[in-house]
Formats: C-alpha cells, sequence, structure tokens
C-alpha cells in the first residue's frame, strides 16, 4: 500500500491502516517459528496446557487483583492505550489492566479473551510516550499472532519442566526441556519482532530506544541527563565479541529467559530503524494485511482464529462471548430445561407385600420345660462325680 498522506492521531502519530506486522517479522522469529513446529508433540502440548491453563483463569486473577483502565478509570492512560491501537489499525480491544507491583513488567495474553497487563512500577519508571511504545510492543504480540505461543511459554516459564512432564506422560523429562528450552527460544526471538510495533507506535528513534535502556537500568535520582544510547549498544557489541567461557555462561544465562538481552533488542531495534523497509512504512509504503493473506496465506497461516473482541468497558466484566465455545455442543444438542423439577420414583405402598420367607428348621419347636432342665442339670452333675473319683476310668 502506498499513500501520499496518511491519517494522523489527535497527538500527530501516523496510522497505518489495514498494516500486515507479518510482514514485518523479524528473521530470527520467522525461523524460530519453522523449529517450533519441528518439535514432536507439541500440538498435545498446546492443547494440554490450554485445557489447564485457559485465559478465563487469568482473566479472573487479574480482574481480582489489578484495575481495569477504561475511559472512566484512569482516562489519561487509557487515551495512550487507545492510540496504540489506532495507530496499529488493531481490529479488536484487547482488555487493559494497571498492577500495583514495583515489578518493572508488561505482558499480552490470551487467545480468546485478550488482554493487556502493565505493572505501576513500569508506569512510573516510563514517561507517557515511553509507556506508548511498550503498550505498542504488548499489542504488537496480537497482531504478529503470537498470542497462543506466547500465552503457553508464559505459562512454561513460570511453572517449569515439571508441568511439560506431566503433560508428556512417559516420554520422559529429557522432552519436556527439549519442548521447553524450543518455546522459550521462540519467545526471546518474537520480542524483537514486537519491538518493531512499538517503534511504529511512538515512530521517534530516541523515545523507543530510551523505553528500552530504562528496562534495564534507570536511577531518577543519579539521571544528571538522559540516557546515553551509544553506551547501550557498546555494551551490545562487547557481548557479541565474548571469548569462549563468556559465550556458554551467556547462553546459560538466556536459556531459561523469556526476553533476550536489552542491550540485543536496543541493538536489532536500532538496525531496522534505519532500515528502508522502516522508512518506507512511516511515509505509508508498507504490506496490508489483504496483500499479505492473498500472497501468503499458505505458508503463514493463522496460528489461532479468534473473534473479534470489542472493549469490555461498561459491560459485565464476566460477560460471555456471543461467539459458542469450541468446547460445547451446539444448541440444539444442550439439555437446557430451566423448570425441570427432580422427581424421585417411589414404589406405591402394597399391604400384600411379602417379604422373602424366613429360614426354616427341621426341629420343631419345643416349649420350654423348667423341670426337664433340673433333670439334664441334675444328670450332669452326677456324670462329674463319677468321672472325679476314677480318674483312671477314661
Amino acid at each position: 500500500m502506498q499513500v501520499s498522506s496518511l491519517p494522523l492521531t489527535e497527538t500527530g502519530k501516523r496510522k497505518f491502516p489495514g498494516i500486515s506486522l507479518k510482514a514485518i517479522t523479524h528473521k530470527l522469529d520467522l525461523m524460530a517459528s519453522e523449529n517450533l513446529k519441528k518439535i514432536p508433540l507439541l500440538p498435545q502440548l498446546l492443547k494440554f496446557l490450554n485445557k489447564i491453563f485457559t485465559e478465563e483463569s487469568l482473566y479472573v486473577v487479574f480482574t481480582g487483583q489489578a484495575l481495569r483502565i477504561t475511559p472512566k478509570q484512569y482516562p489519561r492512560l487509557y487515551k495512550v492505550y487507545r492510540e496504540a491501537i489506532e495507530v496499529l489499525d488493531l481490529p479488536y480491544e484487547p482488555e487493559f489492566f494497571l498492577q500495583t507491583s514495583d515489578t518493572i513488567n508488561a505482558f499480552a495474553i490470551g487467545m480468546e479473551r485478550k488482554f493487556v497487563v502493565i505493572t505501576s512500577g513500569i508506569a512510573e519508571l516510563l514517561t507517557e510516550e515511553e509507556l506508548l511504545f511498550v503498550i505498542g510492543h504488548e499489542l504488537g504480540h496480537n497482531k504478529f499472532d503470537h498470542m497462543l505461543n506466547k500465552t503457553i511459554s508464559t505459562v512454561i516459564g513460570s511453572l517449569g519442566v515439571g508441568i511439560l512432564s506431566a503433560a508428556l506422560g512417559g516420554v520422559g523429562q529429557l522432552a519436556a526441556l527439549s519442548l521447553q528450552l524450543g518455546l522459550l527460544h521462540w519467545s526471546r526471538m518474537a520480542e524483537f519482532s514486537a519491538d518493531r510495533a512499538g517503534f511504529l507506535v511512538v515512530q521517534d528513534r530516541t523515545v523507543a530506544l530510551k523505553a528500552l535502556a530504562k528496562l534495564a537500568g534507570y536511577t531518577q535520582k543519579y539521571s544528571d541527563e538522559d540516557i546515553n544510547i551509544e553506551e547501550v549498544l557498546s555494551q551490545a557489541r562487547q557481548l557479541d565479541e565474548t571469548n569462549l567461557l563468556q559465550t556458554i555462561h551467556k547462553y546459560i544465562a538466556m536459556v531459561q529467559m523469556t526476553h533476550p538481552f536489552i542491550p540485543y533488542r536496543l541493538k536489532e531495534l536500532d538496525l531496522w530503524i534505519s532500515s528502508p523497509e522502516a522508512q518506507s512504512i512511516i511515509n505509508g509504503s508498507y504490506v496490508t494485511e489483504e496483500e499479505f493473506n492473498r500472497r501468503f496465506a499458505a505458508q503463514y497461516p493463522p496460528v489461532y482464529q479468534g473473534y473479534q473482541q470489542m472493549p469490555y468497558y461498561g459491560q459485565y466484566p464476566f460477560q460471555q462471548s456471543q461467539q459458542p465455545s469450541p468446547y460445547q455442543y451446539p444448541q440444539q444438542y444442550q439439555y437446557n430445561q430451566p423448570t425441570y423439577q427432580p422427581q424421585f420414583y417411589q414404589q406405591p405402598y402394597n399391604p400384600s407385600y411379602q417379604q422373602p420367607p424366613y429360614p426354616q428348621y427341621n426341629q420343631p419347636y419345643q416349649q420350654y420345660n423348667p423341670q426337664s432342665q433340673t433333670q439334664s442339670q441334675t444328670q450332669m452333675q452326677l456324670e462329674s462325680q463319677r468321672l472325679s473319683s476314677n480318674p483312671n476310668n477314661p
């Protein structure tokens, strides 16, 4: 798509109508995605984890532990969020939560019920423009079609190999570890793509790179001037020039991480910002979703077909989607009788009902006779005396 002028947001940011972020996926993200498809038993694993750890359960947790951002709740923060959605032309609005925590964090999660969470720690750390980059990054995961694998890798990063071993049963811990490392490697590579979405939202190199640098280290108390981006890029080059032992330790440190080292992310994003591809998009020439699907639909099928999610504000927070769940029977097969009253079958009283006969003994019943009982006792006493007087008598 090539236009002479792009529509603008209220703050003057360019919008990109119909843009396909999949067309600018980082090459490392593409390679990791292809390798992920080759992992055996991955569909069974995703099915198991999706069944146990659904986004509905995660949604309940954050509804209980965070505040939902709406036009009436932190409206200035919501305005920042809406601007990122408009710039990327996201066709739905994931729900937005703010969680009180000193942890510097932000993440997007969910397949059917998508939502974005930021902590108060990251909101306090970054300027409004830098926070816009982070929000654009998280929304980028949605438009890059990362959400299924991203949600599962987040769960795996929290729970470790144990949950995979349970899912795989007899396959063993080695296979579970292989799956975990594959998903975590993909997760790290996917961050490079999402950083590109963050830049497209802020459209400013300095803001984007400073936002990333602050995630690595920042203090307002000792901040005499802006973060020196060139020094952070120098750190990235230093990471590339490690000796053999340092390289081993570097990969050991990263292997369990869901995100790459910050200097690497900053270096990769800076290279892309200065590329002709990024400049072409900023100037209004880019591949649209329609064009991408027409050219590459068979090569890159959607990972998950979700529904078009609308804003939740003003709605009951646990309102069910109008779309039928794939885990439910069609309506015509569902038994629904709201007026049903359980009736317990009760056998009517039958006075002629006969119980099974009691056992009959062959001996006739003999009436108790006290006199015969006394005679028997007397005979037993005499016999006992006889035996005691003659012990040799058998």
